[in-house]
């Protein structure tokens, strides 16, 4: 699934619970680590990869803050980005 408004998104993973999610810190009306904040103060279990266009190694340190992110990369994606959250994604899995 796919979501362009933070609260349906939140909706969505508290009813589905989903294995990953892929998370922009730059969304209308709430930033990702308030999506984050938000997400952390229920029992989910989701993984988190953070994809965003913010070069900044704050927010790469930040991340590392949340026991659910297991990665960070910065926009855009280049082949191997795309083939390193596959083979993330296929080891949650198992």
């Amino acid at each position: 699934m796919m979501f362009t408004n933070p609260k349906e998104a939140l909706d969505s993973i508290y009813e589905h619970q989903p294995d990953l999610i892929l998370l922009d810190l730059n969304m209308p009306n709430i930033d990702g680590w308030q999506f984050l904040e938000r997400l952390n103060s229920t029992q989910h279990k989701s993984k988190i990869i953070i994809l965003t266009s913010s070069t900044s190694v704050f927010d790469k340190e930040k991340a590392k803050n949340y026991c659910n992110v297991i990665d960070f990369y910065s926009k855009p994606l280049n082949p191997e980005n795309t083939i390193s959250i596959l083979n993330r994604f296929n080891s949650i899995k198992t």
